[in-house]
């Protein structure tokens, strides 16, 4: 028993070893790396702890590499880290091979070159098989997408996967996936994000943006299928995907679709009073609506010295659930007459007004002294 136990201590010893020494490594072996072709094994084994070997490999094509590792007789105790770099030396992906067969996704970046280093953590003899296979797929993400300038555009009705090379491990900057979208014209926008695969999610962190870098959270470390739906007006907005959890590799799906804005029926203003105080001013007092519109956010009030609208002294917004509004400090100067108009609007996820119907009718409001 004692025998045993001496021989289990050193053998976490040996891996100890292996760990700390390899933790002093740098990347410089790349340069001798061997490169292999994908969708084609490689066989080969490391006979001393501490040993490694390195593989190089490429696509020109957007896509995404499956990288395969296992040892061929499954019995084998033999252990391997396997370290994945991309050009820069940043380190994408480690793993300890605890069991017989280790596997994940890697988004490609055109024409860009990968590293694998295998390195041997045990003394036990293990011959491994090394598998990259390559999928040339242009509804993949295709890094490097980290910023908007280099932001992937997505298109309506578009299903991309993708994956998170590395959640900021390591010591290195997080990778963060940033999908562009452009809108020709206001627009209901619906959202669908989730893993790839239920049974093994990841736990994603999803972000809007406007085009001024303002933020909207979708979604803070989940792993669910998630559905968003946002009126949204015209422009360019970028949504962000990264996420904190390092212990899958299981890749994401994203999509988006767009609803036309339906037109609503244009309000009926009944009167509008502006009131005159002594010593404070004149001040629009109240708006009285004929009856109320469905389908309204809120509606833009415009007060104008001129029947046709021209040249505003006050632009505000009234609340559209109400048939009558009444206001308490919004200036309108000092005119002989007063013309009042809404329009009804929706305000999108960034607080910007979307008209959706066409303007009132215009009403000489009633001056109050």
């Amino acid at each position: 028993m004692k025998e045993k136990k001496f021989l289990k201590i050193m053998f976490m010893a040996v891996v100890l070893y292996c760990t700390i020494v390899l933790s002093g490594k740098n990347v410089s072996a790349e340069n001798g790396a061997t490169g292999i072709s994908v969708n084609t094994p490689v066989y080969g084994s490391i006979e001393e702890c501490n040993d490694s070997k390195w593989y190089s490999f490429s696509s020109s094509t957007r896509g995404y590499f499956y990288v395969s590792f296992k040892l061929t007789d499954v019995k084998s105790e033999a252990t391997y880290s396997i370290k994945i770099y991309d050009a820069d030396r940043k380190q994408l992906y480690f793993d300890c091979t605890e069991s017989s067969s280790e596997s994940f996704y890697i988004s490609n970046a055109i024409g860009s070159t990968y590293y694998i280093e295998l390195i041997k953590e045990n003394l036990s003899i293990g011959e491994y098989e090394l598998k990259v296979n390559f999928t040339a797929d242009l509804n993949w993400e295709s890094e490097y997408n980290d910023t908007e300038a280099s932001a992937n555009l997505l298109t309506p009705n578009q299903t991309v996967t993708g994956t998170i090379n590395n959640a900021g491990m390591y010591g290195y900057d997080e990778d963060v996936d940033v999908f562009k979208i452009s809108l020709k014209k206001d627009s209901i926008v619906n959202i669908d994000f989730g893993s790839s695969n239920v049974s093994n999610a990841r736990n994603f962190d999803l972000n809007l943006y406007n085009s001024k870098g303002v933020k909207k959270l979708l979604a803070n470390y989940s792993n669910e299928s998630e559905h968003f739906s946002y009126y949204l007006a015209k422009g360019n907005y970028y949504i962000k995907v990264s996420t904190s959890n390092v212990s899958s590799y299981t890749p994401y799906v994203i999509k988006y679709t767009t609803k036309k804005i339906s037109s609503v029926k244009s309000p009926t203003i009944k009167n509008a009073t502006i009131k005159k105080y002594s010593l404070w001013g004149t001040y629009l007092s109240q708006v009285k609506l004929s009856k109320n519109v469905k389908n309204v956010d809120t509606y833009e009030v415009k007060v104008s010295g001129q029947k046709n609208m021209k040249k505003p002294v006050l632009t505000t917004t009234a609340d559209a659930s109400k048939n009558i509004n009444n206001f308490v400090s919004n200036t309108v100067g000092s005119k002989k007459a007063y013309y009042v108009q809404l329009r009804p609007c929706k305000i999108d996820a960034f607080g910007k007004k979307i008209y959706t119907g066409k303007k009132s009718n215009v009403v000489k409001a009633k001056i109050v002294d």
